[in-house]
């Protein structure tokens, strides 16, 4: 809640500095989400899940993988 919060906010800042015509104050590079952004997400959603759901996740995903194999082989 508090980070929609503060998206929010700094979304209304931009279009104050702006004047609402223009937010090219912030584009978006892939690199920098992919490299930068991306990994401590991941690695703190990680870290915050319960391993044994974790695992029945991981068991799920390699077997739809596995049957996706198949299908394609096919």
């Amino acid at each position: 809640m508090l980070t929609m919060a503060l998206g929010l906010c700094s979304g209304m800042v931009v279009l104050l500095v702006t004047k609402f015509h223009s937010a090219e104050i912030l584009i978006f590079s892939e690199d920098l989400f992919f490299l930068y952004l991306l990994p401590p997400i991941t690695f703190n959603a990680g870290s915050k899940s319960r391993r044994n759901s974790s695992s029945r996740i991981s068991q799920l995903y390699c077997s739809l993988e596995s049957l996706e194999q198949l299908f394609h082989s096919v």
